[in-house]
């Protein structure tokens, strides 16, 4: 979208700044939606990380209209992709089926108790993520460490040799097992709406990695379009 204005540009089509950002968003949308066809879950990330509200019906038509332009050309989406790849595949599985550690992310974002905050910081710099999680020698899972808990130590100059990560995590936020259902984490993630990601731990609390809440949101919306296709 943002190629696209700036090429109406080029052809002497005058676009304000503003027009700019909606054929950007716009184009975000459209692209999502090929790639994941997930209109709805395209429309509703797109709507939620931007705030732009008064985009919503441009967005509706342009989501609708690559949803449409996929279907007729017979693209499959990247979860679906994967599934030819392999029957094993999470998105090839019935929605009853379908765990988290079929859908979960590695991270290499994790660091030790003792770790200092300077260390720590630089890896929230390298990496922007939401958290970075807090293990032991073994791997064993601890706790984690967000964003917020970064800005609230930067001001102070001294910080960075006195504060390790023990000091900063956070040991008492929900965990999810790698066996669990796709449902329960989606009722957890539903009972703790300001995470957008959490650790995986399994019976012996080793981190296994994460899962973010977007990707549990997509992946259950192309099981459900899946189904009702088949049907």
């Amino acid at each position: 979208g943002f190629l696209f204005a700036h090429v109406l540009m080029a052809l002497g089509i005058p676009i304000s700044p503003e027009e700019v950002v909606g054929l950007s968003l716009l184009g975000m949308a459209a692209f999502f939606t090929t790639a994941a066809a997930a209109p709805f879950t395209s429309l509703v990330l797109v709507l939620e990380f931007t705030m732009a509200g008064r985009m919503i019906f441009p967005l509706i038509l342009g989501v609708l209209a690559s949803y449409a332009v996929a279907k007729l050309l017979h693209a499959k989406s990247m979860y679906g992709a994967e599934t030819s790849r392999s029957v094993l595949a999470a998105f090839g599985k019935p929605l009853r089926e379908v765990r988290i550690k079929d859908i979960f992310r590695k991270t290499s974002d994790t660091v030790f108790a003792n770790t200092l905050f300077g260390d720590i910081a630089k890896k929230f710099v390298r990496n922007p993520e939401e958290s970075i999680y807090v293990v032991s020698r073994t791997n064993r899972y601890i706790g984690a460490i967000f964003q917020k808990d970064i800005l609230n130590f930067i001001r102070s100059k001294d910080v960075s040799s006195t504060v390790i990560a023990d000091d900063i995590m956070h040991a008492d936020i929900p965990t999810l097992s790698p066996d669990m259902h796709l449902i329960e984490a989606i009722k957890i993630f539903l009972e703790n709406e300001h995470y957008e990601s959490l650790p995986i731990v399994d019976s012996k609390m080793q981190f296994y990695g994460l899962v973010n809440k977007s990707d549990i949101l997509i992946g259950f919306n192309e099981i459900i379009t899946r189904d009702r296709l088949k049907s």
